[in-house]
């Protein structure tokens, strides 16, 4: 919320969801946390590459 973006990104993801059918929205905000937690737990699973030595870049 503190990004500069925040405020927008907000307004588009109300705005977007406002188009959704008033008994739909539950399920649809359910299915979006869904998929996003889906998708960067998987991301998170995968290991990261390090630069050969195994230290982290400066």
């Amino acid at each position: 919320m503190l990004d500069p973006m925040g405020p927008e990104l907000i307004r588009r993801w109300v705005a977007a969801l406002l188009l959704v059918d008033r008994d739909e929205r539950e399920a649809m905000v359910e299915m979006v946390e869904r998929q996003v937690t889906e998708m960067y737990a998987a991301r998170e699973q995968r290991p990261r590459s390090r630069p050969s030595g195994g230290q982290r870049p400066a």
